[in-house]
């Protein structure tokens, strides 16, 4: 039987993650708990890093049902709408990589919506 993986252990998985993807020093990484408590990452480039790819992998194995697959695990977002992000964001270093957490439910409970873009596409949505 699997183990059901609390609230509590999701973030400090998510950093051990990260801790053995072998992103290099100086990187910077953006993260994504959705509505439904699930994790992806958040990039500005449709250009997949290899050490993105092995943490994608390393979420879907330790996190399970609160990631999405590694072929899903990513939304492509214009640089701008990372900046509408981060002062919602809480920020940690690991291994010196700066890890941008976005948590719709904890760091943006008051109901205002995150406007954004996909990269690209022209398509705009609320987080």
């Amino acid at each position: 039987m699997t183990r059901i993986i609390t609230f509590q252990e999701i973030w400090p998985r998510v950093l051990d993650a990260v801790h053995q993807s072998g992103l290099s020093a100086g990187s910077e990484l953006w993260i994504l708990r959705d509505l439904f408590g699930r994790i992806s990452v958040l990039l500005s480039s449709e250009e997949v890093p290899e050490p993105v790819s092995r943490l994608l992998e390393r979420l879907s194995t330790t996190l399970g049902a609160h990631a999405y697959p590694p072929d899903r695990g990513i939304l492509f977002l214009e640089p701008e709408a990372l900046k509408v992000l981060q002062p919602e964001a809480v920020t940690h270093m690991v291994d010196g990589v700066k890890i941008h957490l976005v948590d719709r439910e904890i760091t943006h409970a008051d109901g205002r919506p995150f406007p954004i873009c996909l990269a690209r596409s022209g398509l705009c949505f609320s987080l």
